[in-house]
């Protein structure tokens, strides 16, 4: 990332937006790591499978609306 800086290749409008939101990447790393550790391999699969159900409901519960989730444009291409 260094290199980057040093290069110019993130630019220079970036260096400050860049320096201002490293405190608040570190502290969501730290945050997350924590989080992490904190949860049972149980807890970690109950919580994975319900977002996975919540998508497909999001996805599948439009009616009349064509096109609005990539995986009933899949689906569609699977059955055919």
């Amino acid at each position: 990332m260094i290199s980057f800086i040093v290069t110019g290749l993130l630019g220079v409008y970036l260096l400050p937006l860049l320096i201002l939101s490293a405190p608040v990447m570190i502290l969501g790393l730290y945050l997350g790591g924590r989080a992490h550790i904190g949860v049972s391999n149980r807890q970690m699969l109950i919580l994975i499978g319900s977002l996975l159900l919540l998508a497909a409901v999001h996805c599948y519960s439009k009616p009349g609306v064509e096109g609005s989730c990539q995986c009933r444009k899949q689906v569609r291409v699977a059955w055919t």
